[in-house]
């Protein structure tokens, strides 16, 4: 299997996961509209912070190249991202902020939850060789 379709199949999860969340929390709590505005901006700095590390480690293992040091770069960049937008988001509003966090957390709870379902046998989508 291509490795560009892996990475689509985990962002359809991710992204699946993020809208029904944000559909929920947006039903809930009072039609915030925060909330659901947080967990996809969230969702997806998280999905772009897990293709740029893969993309990352896939040129480190090359020839020095002008992208690795770039890829670098990159991935310092999605490592310091996620505390700045958390920052802004606690000054902007509490919701907002929960919104977010909820939202970086989506990637990990697709990986747990497809960890679990493979080691329980409901499905053979092989995780392990994604990244």
């Amino acid at each position: 299997m291509n490795m560009k379709v892996k990475v689509k199949g985990f962002t359809k999860r991710v992204a699946v996961l993020s809208v029904l969340l944000a559909i929920v929390l947006f039903v809930i709590f009072d039609q915030r509209i925060l909330i659901p505005v947080g967990i996809l901006l969230g969702s997806l700095l998280a999905v772009r912070k897990i293709g740029t590390y893969r993309k990352m480690l896939d040129t480190m293992g090359q020839p020095a190249r002008k992208t690795s040091g770039l890829m670098l770069l990159l991935g310092s960049l999605y490592a310091a991202l996620p505390l700045l937008i958390l920052v802004v988001a606690v000054i902007i509003d509490k919701w907002f902020f929960m919104g977010v966090t909820a939202g970086l957390l989506t990637s990990s709870t697709v990986i747990i939850i497809n960890a679990i379902t493979e080691q329980i046998g409901i499905t053979h989508n092989k995780w392990e060789n994604w990244f």
